[in-house]
């Protein structure tokens, strides 16, 4: 037996819906499996034993998986004898900033590179004369980095 995972967008940009009395996931579903035929050939689908569809990303599946980005790079610095304090309007920013772009959780990752990750190390090259014990991070407009 073999397992194959697939990734698609394939369906993600339809909508409407297709029936009375169905849940969103079995809208999704059926969407989905309608892309999917257009795109595959019925060959190739007839040999597929289960599609998953995967629901859309909310607001705050961004804010959880932001997040997560922020402590993995609490863990970084950590290791670096630098400690990371972020309060609660980072995670916040950064899911609004890519919240509905067209690279979804990608442009996530990309917020967290560009807004946090390149400051961070911006500030650490600019004062290499100072011993860096801790960056405290916030967010209104933009994110702002105090270091202490």
């Amino acid at each position: 037996n073999t397992v194959i995972i697939m990734t698609s967008n394939a369906g993600s940009t339809d909508s409407g819906s297709l029936g009375f009395n169905k849940s969103e996931n079995d809208i999704n579903a059926e969407v989905t499996m309608k892309a999917l035929e257009r795109f595959l050939r019925p060959e190739f689908l007839g040999r597929v034993d289960e599609i998953i569809v995967f629901n859309q990303l909310t607001h705050d599946n961004f804010e959880k998986i932001a997040r997560l980005m922020l402590d993995e790079l609490v863990e970084s610095l950590k290791d670096k004898g630098i400690e990371l304090v972020y309060d609660d309007t980072v995670p916040v920013f950064l899911a609004k900033e890519a919240y509905g772009s067209k690279k979804n959780a990608r442009g996530l990752r990309d917020s967290v590179r560009r807004d946090v990750e390149e400051q961070l190390a911006n500030a650490i090259v600019f004062n290499q004369d100072v011993n860096i014990e801790r960056f405290t991070l916030s967010a209104d407009e933009n994110i702002s980095i105090k270091i202490n």
